[in-house]
């Protein structure tokens, strides 16, 4: 694979003390050589991270992944996605959480 990432971050406190970062990246002119087919693919990828917290907790993370692999002529294309979040409150425990992912494949 060869190509770029462009990133944007953010930081953000307010008055109570709370810390908001938010990070988006997505590829760009990425390119790549299937190492078994030798199909060639286009890739793109579009990620954000939010995190919410105080000092260590809470926390509030909240996580999204998408990838998609576009194949040359015949080749298959196919995606990812990654969806994730976790709540921790004041004490550390862990209130909320899930981790999803989905991948597709269209012949």
């Amino acid at each position: 694979m060869t190509g770029n990432v462009h990133e944007v971050v953010a930081i953000t406190f307010d008055q109570s003390g709370g810390a908001h970062y938010k990070y988006h990246y997505q590829t760009e002119g990425v390119s790549g050589v299937d190492s078994v087919t030798g199909d060639l693919y286009k890739v793109t990828t579009v990620g954000n991270i939010h995190e919410n917290y105080i000092e260590e907790f809470p926390y509030v993370g909240t996580y999204t992944i998408n990838v998609h692999y576009i194949g040359r002529g015949s080749a298959p294309n196919f995606s990812a996605q990654l969806r994730a979040h976790v709540t921790v409150n004041a004490n550390g425990e862990t209130t909320s959480e899930f981790y999803i992912e989905n991948e597709t494949c269209n012949p």
